[in-house]
């Protein structure tokens, strides 16, 4: 998967206007932000991962398992298993700024204690 810098430009998709990036994780720079994140952050972003926003082709497998490279990630949401590493959400502030992150940060927060920026926790929780 490829990586960005959290709160960089998004610029994956053409006709995206005011999207930010968050979670895209690579071994290529493994310092991230770590802390603990709100469970209802979590349960928000896994309500978005069972209908997301872009499904992408193949499955992308989190680089930080590295026992588990050849298995896609999979997260359990009111009953039903979803799998991770194929898809985008989009969170949409009240101002109307986007942030786009991949599925797999559910499995980066939960897994790797990766601590999402204020502001995208912010726009999650007033979405």
């Amino acid at each position: 998967m490829s990586y960005f810098k959290d709160l960089s430009p998004y610029r994956y998709r053409d006709g995206i206007d005011r999207a930010v990036n968050v979670g895209w994780l690579s071994l290529k720079n493994p310092l991230f932000p770590r802390g603990n994140t709100c469970s209802n952050a979590v349960e928000e972003l896994k309500k978005l991962a069972s209908s997301p926003s872009w499904r992408t082709r193949g499955y992308f497998m989190c680089p930080f398992c590295i026992f588990r490279r050849s298995k896609p990630a999979l997260v359990n949401f009111e009953a039903t298993k979803i799998v991770l590493g194929s898809a985008e959400l989009i969170v949409i502030s009240p101002d109307g700024s986007k942030f786009i992150a991949p599925d797999l940060v559910i499995h980066y927060i939960e897994r790797h204690s990766y601590k999402p920026p204020q502001v995208f926790l912010e726009a999650l929780k007033s979405s």
